[in-house]
């Protein structure tokens, strides 16, 4: 069995990091640049940073050291943040072309992420793939449950997509990415426990990595989502609002002999 890895996920809005709930609501908690300090000194496997500006590639205004204003477009901002960052770093959010993939990976992301991709133009895919290794893609499926099924959701959960989710997981897979983010709409920033449910279903239609991310509210859920399926367990919001988080939950993963990184 493979090591379950606890990814702290930061959701970058106009270059400053936010809290989200529901893909609705968002409450600024500070920039990107200490946050992601402070979670270097963790033990934290890696992180991912998702853009969810409206405009892409816009130049934004971050307060950082000695309290000066630098204004960074995306690329710029990736490549600020790996100044600070030792741990693996994936960017996404607003990559469109394979132009924009190969800048957000030569800047330093050791992953990109995709979304509303897959369903724009899955050729950025495929050709991000070939050029730098499935080991570097991460393609992402947002999914809210509609009358008691899962339905997909793209470009920031603004737009449905009419396929039913295992032909879209299984249409993902076919690409080769190495891993797949699932993104539940319902779940997010609530707290109330990951989707269990929705990792059982997707481990038994897809063969790489699943990581699920949406509903962490304890430490207890992490163990859940472990035993559910879950190969990353991805979490944003209780890292801005809890102390000494990875240690929790890696202490509670394994008292629950689940397999960690140590």
């Amino acid at each position: 069995m493979l090591k379950k890895r606890i990814i702290p996920v930061l959701m970058v809005k106009n270059g400053k990091l936010c809290m989200s709930k529901n893909f609705s609501k968002f409450q600024f908690v500070g920039n990107p640049f200490e946050q992601v300090k402070r979670l270097s000194t963790w033990n934290v496997d890696e992180i991912i940073y998702l853009d969810i500006s409206e405009k892409k590639n816009k130049m934004v205004t971050s307060r950082v050291d000695k309290c000066e204003n630098f204004f960074f477009n995306n690329y710029e901002l990736i490549s600020h943040v790996n100044k600070y960052c030792f741990i693996p770093i994936t960017w996404g959010g607003n990559v469109n072309s394979y132009k924009e993939a190969e800048k957000v990976l030569k800047n330093g992301s050791d992953k990109v992420y995709f979304n509303s991709a897959i369903v724009n133009n899955k050729s950025i895919i495929i050709k991000t793939i070939k050029q730098f290794g499935s080991q570097a893609v991460i393609v992402g499926v947002d999914v809210k449950k509609i009358n008691s099924k899962y339905r997909v959701f793209y470009n920031r959960g603004l737009k449905m997509l009419n396929i039913d989710l295992k032909s879209h997981l299984e249409n993902i897979q076919d690409l080769g990415p190495g891993e797949i983010l699932i993104h539940s709409i319902d779940r997010d920033g609530i707290g109330g426990g990951f989707d269990l449910e929705l990792i059982r279903f997707a481990r038994k239609i897809v063969n790489c990595s699943i990581t699920i991310l949406g509903g962490a509210g304890n430490y207890s859920d992490f163990v859940d989502a472990a035993k559910a399926g879950a190969d990353g367990i991805a979490s944003g919001n209780i890292w801005h609002i809890k102390d000494n988080v990875e240690y929790n939950i890696k202490k509670t993963l394994k008292k629950n002999n689940i397999k960690i990184r140590i």
